[in-house]
């Protein structure tokens, strides 16, 4: 299961709630499962780069691209659960002045080089 509650049901497996380091616990649920999106968005022309930079402040997103073709901005975001990321598209970017339409893509899988040659380099 992707994000939700189910989240929550495996990190508590993973952490008792006794763990023995207060540090522990938060550091693990900052790495330990995140929901990855995809957003593309359409904004008012003469508004995309105090779009982009209002946008790229934000915690929840990691990256945000000007691009060419049908979307003027691209987002990465990576939250928690699902639930974060329906706060984010349905509270936080409806804020936004100049976003005039967003579609939002979820993340099955990343399949980057990147990520294959940390694999390869730990030995699994």
């Amino acid at each position: 299961m992707v994000g939700g509650t189910g989240n929550r049901r495996i990190l508590t497996r993973l952490m008792p709630t006794d763990t023995p380091r207060p540090g522990v616990r938060r550091h693990l649920e900052k790495v330990a499962i995140m929901v990855t999106s995809i957003i593309l968005m359409n904004v008012e022309r003469a508004l995309v780069n105090a779009v982009a930079e209002q946008l790229a402040d934000r915690s929840e997103i990691s990256e945000v691209y000007s691009v060419s073709g049908t979307y003027d901005l691209v987002a990465i975001v990576r939250v928690p659960c699902n639930d974060d990321l329906a706060t984010l598209v349905t509270e936080h970017l409806t804020q936004v002045d100049g976003i005039i339409h967003t579609e939002t893509m979820l993340a099955f899988r990343a399949y980057s080089r990147h990520d294959l040659e940390e694999m390869f380099a730990i030995g699994v």
